[in-house]
C-alpha cells in the first residue's frame, strides 16, 4: 500500500506551520517576559529611591522580577569596571553587594545602571536554570514559571543615606 504524494506532503506543510506558530508564539512569550524584567527594573529604582527620601524607619515591599536571561541584578559603586565572570561567581554565591547604583545585566545585551539617592545592601540576585530548555518552551507556551518573582519583605531604614535590604 503506497500513500499518495499529496497526504505525505499536507502533513509537512502541517507539521512547518505549527512548529511556526509555536516559535513565534515563544518569541512573543520571550520578548514580554524581557519587557516585564526592564519595567520592573525601573520601578525597581524609583521605589528605593522613594524609600531612601522617606523616613527613618520607613517601610515598604519590593518585588524583584528576573527571568531566565536575566544574569544579574546587584549594588555597587564601581559601574566602569564590571566583571562579568566576577559577578555570575557572586551570584552563585549569593554573595552581599552595595552601592549607589543598581545594575542589571541581562543576556545579550549592555548592562544598565541606574543612580540611586543613597547606598543600598543586598545580596547579588540572578536566574539559575533549574530547567531544560524543552521544559521552559513547554512552560512558556503555558506562560507557567517564565518570570521568578523574589520578595524583599521589609526594608529598613539604618541610618541617614545608607539602607539596608533584608
Amino acid at each position: 500500500m503506497e500513500i499518495p504524494f499529496q497526504i505525505i506532503f499536507s502533513v509537512l506543510v502541517v507539521i512547518l506551520i505549527v512548529s511556526t506558530a509555536l516559535y513565534g508564539f515563544y518569541i512573543f512569550k520571550e520578548k514580554e517576559s524581557e519587557e516585564r524584567v526592564f519595567r520592573n527594573f525601573n520601578d525597581l529604582v524609583n521605589n528605593l529611591n522613594s524609600l531612601c527620601w522617606s523616613f527613618p524607619g520607613s517601610k515598604k515591599e519590593i518585588k524583584i522580577l528576573i527571568n531566565e536571561k536575566t544574569i544579574a541584578l546587584f549594588f555597587t559603586n564601581d559601574t566602569e569596571n564590571l566583571n562579568l565572570e566576577e559577578i555570575i561567581e557572586r551570584v552563585k554565591n549569593s554573595e552581599n553587594s552595595e552601592g549607589n547604583f543598581a545594575c542589571l545585566i541581562y543576556k545579550n545585551r549592555r548592562p544598565i545602571c541606574e543612580k540611586l539617592v543613597c547606598t543600598i545592601s543586598y545580596k547579588y540576585v540572578g536566574y539559575e536554570a533549574k530547567e531544560s530548555f524543552l521544559d521552559f518552551f513547554v512552560k512558556g507556551i503555558y506562560g507557567i514559571n517564565e518570570i521568578e518573582e523574589i520578595k524583599i519583605a521589609e526594608k529598613v531604614l539604618d541610618k541617614k543615606d545608607f539602607i539596608v535590604i533584608k
